[in-house]
């Protein structure tokens, strides 16, 4: 288990990435569909640490995202998103209602965390489907409770 969120990348997660990058090819529809650039999920996966809670019993162990370190990157996907719209014409409906959550302060930073950490979770939890079906989930938590 990871024991904070300056940890870097845990040894198990070394073991995931081939499913990693499945999944992130699965996922870019998602994101897309969220409002956001490939560059502002990049910032957001930099931002997130990943942790297998209670990896001693696999049956119930869960991968979840550690998001507090999210905020330092929030602003930076701000602009890279305000960016993006000022050279995209848009003629209203669901883009502008999307790209709203993610202009200005304020309750747009609220948004922006909502959306994001939505999306941390929902990406989590396909990956830890994917690794169940690849038959590495035991083994991953076995690593993970190992430690180091």
């Amino acid at each position: 288990m990871s024991s904070s969120g300056s940890d870097r990348r845990q040894p198990w997660e070394d073991h995931i990435i081939a499913e990693r990058m499945e999944v992130d090819r699965e996922f870019a529809d998602r994101v897309a569909a969220a409002g956001l650039s490939n560059q502002s999920w990049e910032l957001v996966m930099t931002a997130i640490d990943l942790e297998i809670v209670d990896p001693e019993r696999p049956s119930e162990a869960t991968l979840v995202a550690k998001t507090q370190n999210l905020g330092s990157v929030l602003p930076t996907i701000a602009s890279i998103e305000s960016q993006g719209r000022a050279g995209a014409q848009s003629n209203g409906g669901i883009l502008d209602t999307i790209m709203s959550l993610f202009s200005g302060g304020g309750s747009g930073d609220a948004k922006r965390r909502e959306v994001t950490e939505q999306l941390a979770s929902e990406y989590t939890d396909q990956l830890q489907r994917r690794l169940k079906d690849a038959g590495k989930w035991e083994t991953v938590c076995k690593m993970s409770a190992g430690g180091d």
